[in-house]
């Protein structure tokens, strides 16, 4: 992890930080608010496109005219080709005893694309 320095100037003074101290902070390049996201590993190449599989009725289905933008380490956002309510099919972890892939529901119930919510851009 790179290290830099900067210097800081504090809009209110507080007698708890002091000069040499040192911090740790994260910089946002870009974010989005209330957007629509799925798992990163949920995003794969199909037939050459970005794309991801969702059940339908239920069987696994390609969805390749997802539309993706901003995207962080874990998430990625959906512009469009997914709608909340859907379910977004997960590659299962190594070392599983089935071949099946996973769903996951967010909390609250209603919603089942994981990780609705704010997506933190790079």
């Amino acid at each position: 992890m790179p290290v830099y320095g900067v210097d800081v100037t504090l809009d209110v003074s507080d007698p708890a930080i002091r000069a040499g101290m040192s911090a740790t902070a994260n910089v946002i390049i870009a974010s989005q608010r209330g957007v629509l996201v799925v798992p990163n590993t949920a995003i794969k190449n199909i037939n050459g496109q970005r794309g991801v599989q969702v059940l339908r009725n239920g069987e696994p289905v390609n969805v390749t005219d997802a539309q993706f933008g901003l995207s962080n380490d874990q998430v990625t956002e959906v512009k469009s080709g997914l709608a909340e309510g859907d379910l977004v099919l997960l590659p299962s972890a190594r070392g599983a005893t089935t071949n099946s892939t996973s769903t996951q529901r967010a909390p609250g119930g209603g919603v089942l694309l994981p990780g609705v919510g704010g997506a933190g851009g790079k």
